[in-house]
This record gives C-alpha cells, sequence and structure tokens, in this order.
C-alpha cells in the first residue's frame, strides 16, 4: 500500500511517501521431524549434549543398556572406559510448528525538478532526497515429543535502513493516457537488532553425576533443559533500487486511475531463519548470516486526485 502527495510550482516542488507491505504471514506442521544439531562433544571423555546409552529391550533385561561394541560389557554399568556404549542419539520430534512472519513499511520526502516539455511531450522529473526502510523478520519454532521435549525458539530480525535517495521520473502524455517510467536508488544503512530466545529439552530430569547413574537409556545423557536469550547488533551497507512502470487514464481534470508493476531489491537485510545457530547446548545467532538480499514486486492500481 502506497500513498504519495506533494506539489509541484514552477517546474520545482517536493514530494512526500509512505509504503508499508502488511504482514506476510506463514505456518508450517510436520510430524517426526529430524532437527540436525552441531553438537561438540566436551569434558575430559568427549561426551556431545546428544550422546546417550541405547535399550532396545522391553523385557526384564531392559535395566541393562545394550552392548554397542559387541565386547560383552554392557552399557555404562560395567564399562570402565569411562564413556561405556555412548552413541549419537537422534535429535527427532514428534512434532514441529513453524512460522515466519515478515513486515516492510517505509517513509520517504524529496526535492522535485521537473525539466521543460520536449518536442514530443515528454517530461523528466529528477528527485532527490532521504527515504527511511524498515524490515521486520520472525522466525518462531515449537517443537513437541522426542528426546528434547518441549524445546522452542524464536528469532527476530530487525532492520533499519536510512539513507539519501536520488530518482528519476519520465511522463510521456498521448491525449487522455500517461505512461509514467521511474527509478529510485537509496544508498543505505542498516541498523540490525537480532533477537533470540528459547529453551531446549524442558521435560528432561536432572543429571545424577557418574556413568552408573545418569538419566534412563534411550534419552540423552548429560544434557540439561537450557534456557537462552541471545542478541547481536551491527550495521551494514544496504543499498536499494526500486523500478516502476504505470499507465495512467485521466477520467477528469483532477481524478486519474492508474495501474502498473513495482519491483524493490535491496540487499543486506537480515532475515531471522538465516541467523539461527543450532549449536548445543545455547543454540545462538549466525552472526556472518546477516547480509540476504530481498525483491518485492507485485501489479499496482491506484488513484490520482490533482488539484491544479
Amino acid at each position: 500500500h502506497r500513498t504519495e502527495f506533494g506539489r509541484i510550482c514552477d517546474r520545482k516542488g517536493w514530494l512526500f511517501g509512505m509504503f508499508n507491505t502488511g504482514s506476510q504471514n506463514q505456518a508450517l506442521f510436520k510430524s517426526d521431524v529430524d532437527v540436525v544439531f552441531v553438537d561438540p562433544p566436551f569434558g575430559p571423555n568427549g561426551i556431545g549434549n546428544l550422546d546417550g546409552f541405547i535399550n532396545r529391550s522391553p523385557l526384564a533385561d531392559g535395566l541393562v543398556d545394550d552392548d554397542l561394541n559387541n565386547n560383552l560389557i554392557f552399557g555404562r554399568y560395567f564399562d570402565g572406559d569411562g564413556r561405556g556404549d555412548l552413541a549419537r542419539l537422534l535429535g527427532v520430534y514428534g512434532a514441529v510448528t513453524a512460522k515466519t512472519k515478515t513486515e516492510m513499511w517505509g517513509t520517504e520526502f524529496m526535492g522535485v525538478i521537473r525539466s521543460r516539455p520536449y518536442h514530443h511531450g515528454g517530461v523528466l522529473e529528477a528527485l532527490f532526497g532521504v527515504r527511511y526502510t524498515q524490515f521486520d523478520d520472525g522466525f518462531f519454532v515449537d517443537a513437541r515429543g522426542g528426546i528434547l521435549d518441549k524445546s522452542r525458539w524464536d528469532t527476530e530480525a530487525e532492520n533499519h535502513v536510512v539513507g539519501p535517495q536520488t530518482g528519476i521520473r519520465y511522463i510521456k502524455r498521448w491525449g487522455p493516457w500517461y505512461f509514467v517510467a521511474e527509478g529510485r536508488c537509496v544508498a543505505g544503512v542498516n541498523f540490525q537488532t537480532v533477537r533470540q530466545w528459547g529453551q531446549l529439552g524442558t521435560e528432561l530430569g536432572p543429571v545424577a553425576p557418574g556413568l552408573t547413574t545418569g538419566r534412563p537409556a534411550n534419552s540423552p545423557f548429560a544434557f540439561s533443559p537450557t534456557n537462552f536469550n541471545h542478541k547481536f547488533t551491527t550495521s551494514e551497507f544496504a543499498p536499494l533500487t526500486e523500478m516502476r512502470l504505470m499507465l495512467e487514464y485521466q477520467l477528469t481534470s483532477a481524478i486519474a486511475i492508474r495501474a502498473g508493476w513495482n519491483g524493490m531489491y535491496q540487499t543486506g537485510i537480515a532475515r531471522a531463519t538465516n541467523m539461527v545457530d543450532y549449536t548445543l547446548p545455547h543454540m545462538g545467532i549466525l552472526e556472518s548470516a546477516n547480509q540476504q538480499d530481498i525483491f518485492l514486486n507485485g501489479l499496482t492500481f491506484g488513484v490520482t486526485i490533482n488539484r491544479p
């Protein structure tokens, strides 16, 4: 949605504009989802957060962990090598709901200088001023079931882009018809703020010390329920280019209808989905992934009111 108003007198004037895309939302629900976490080993025995003992037997001998290396020493209870039969467990969730939310809006103020009409009837306008654009992006995940039951990680990226803007607009008239072609460029600086918060494995019980205790088989042996809260701020060069093509029909001396195409391309933008660091145990923000490109385009319809 875009609104513009301004004034031109003696081929000079000004223009003020505002636009917004509204809220764009998407949701995805999946069952039996394998989330591939980065799980570096820690401690003297090189135990990972997702390491655990395995017991595949539902019978009475289920109290004894499986002998994975076939050395007749079963699991944590009888091994003396510091690791027992620890194995990497799969981070599979029973159900995952992932949602994204994107909003973009901006405002601009420009001076306008209009040329004298050319011999073929067209005029050229030079635009110069300043523009502010805000791009907000959110990624929200709720994961249930599996070895890390009741987990959640939410990430929000705010992009505040401001900078000088220049542009050029060509207007050609044929009777009641007007053709308008316009381009604008912004040398913007993006002031970014990325926040992330969440929790992992909140249904896990406490960890008892020692390899002869710990948690039951088929669950992470050493991982503790984790809460986290991260924040990252920086600034990036974020140029923006916009192109508009429009055809306008003059209904009366003061009212015209228009239709056309509008495209906008910008770099140096932080997107929430790209900036999630899946490293255990506290996840985090991928600070180097904050320079994404975005492209918006669509058909436009509108009304022009001109007061002579």
